[in-house]
């Protein structure tokens, strides 16, 4: 799991997409096949963080935190 956090709520705003897509390409790169890859990844994220960890970790963390998740998959 990776968690940013910003000064802002802007910088958040603006560094969500960006942070998605290259946490998607590097998956892709290097992510391990099968065993991890975007369409197992989520990112949680609030208004000023924002954080990447695998589908199953993230739901939990929704839980606790609420806020909004998405898929790393569209990214692809």
């Amino acid at each position: 799991m990776t968690k940013r956090v910003f000064n802002n709520d802007s910088a958040a705003s603006l560094a969500k997409g960006p942070i998605r897509s290259q946490a998607a390409n590097l998956l892709d790169r290097y992510g391990g096949g099968e065993a991890l890859s975007a369409s197992d990844m989520r990112l949680l994220s609030g208004k000023r963080w924002v954080v990447i960890g695998n589908a199953d970790q993230m739901s939990r963390l929704q839980a606790d935190w609420g806020r909004q998740m998405q898929s790393l998959e569209s990214e692809r």
